[in-house]
């Protein structure tokens, strides 16, 4: 059974009722998950780093791109570059503040012009991915970004999406309480993406859940 204890305590000043709310959804289940897709992330730029040298990484709808926190290649230098692309300016200042003296670039680009239009200066990269974007976008568009990623890639470069599975455990809360309705879509639904988005050379998926099972991956290599 996994143990989802966080012990980082709630932030100075929170109130009482608001240091429980803060216990309780960073110690549930998806609270989890958000972590481990951090660490899965850092841990997937820090492989590409060691095994491509000078390594280019395109953050698709990066936010605050907490995932570099963790990261030892962009700290160690072992990247030729991270570039971070978000339509939020005020993420992309977070990114800037935190990240842009490890050398991240952060770009304001939204994801129809990513998803619709070629963006040639932004140039080719070994790892693309997405954390979150996935979550709001329709099919449709969801297929065409992961294409337009896909696209983007050097050979022997790898891509990744996450998504939240519609069975997520923390489901009834972020609807009920927040008013924050995600797009959910299981491996067979990230599948079916796949399909729709007509990669070149039609490859192979690896297609995963994360250990508490909320959220589903798909990573594509390129030939």
């Amino acid at each position: 059974m996994l143990d989802y204890v966080y012990e980082q305590s709630a932030p100075a000043g929170t109130s009482a009722r608001g240091a429980w709310v803060f216990a309780q959804t960073t110690g549930s289940s998806c609270g989890a998950s958000v972590r481990e897709r951090k660490r899965l992330l850092a841990d997937l730029i820090d492989h590409h780093a060691r095994v491509r040298p000078g390594a280019r990484i395109l953050s698709v709808g990066s936010g605050h791109l907490r995932e570099a926190q963790s990261c030892q290649a962009l700290r160690g230098g072992g990247l030729a570059e991270v570039v971070a692309v978000d339509q939020d300016l005020e993420s992309l200042s977070v990114v800037q503040a935190e990240q842009g003296r490890h050398g991240v670039v952060a770009r304001r680009l939204s994801i129809k012009q990513l998803a619709t239009a070629p963006q040639p200066d932004l140039g080719e990269f070994d790892l693309v991915y997405s954390a979150g974007v996935f979550d709001y976008l329709p099919d449709l568009l969801a297929s065409r970004l992961m294409a337009a990623m896909f696209g983007m890639l050097r050979p022997g470069g790898s891509m990744m999406v996450a998504n939240f599975v519609p069975a997520n455990a923390g489901a009834g809360y972020m609807e009920a309480f927040m008013d924050w309705r995600l797009l959910y879509r299981d491996p067979d639904d990230l599948a079916r993406l796949l399909a729709a988005a007509k990669l070149p050379g039609a490859p192979q998926g690896r297609i995963f859940l994360d250990r508490p099972g909320n959220v589903a991956y798909l990573q594509v290599q390129r030939a």
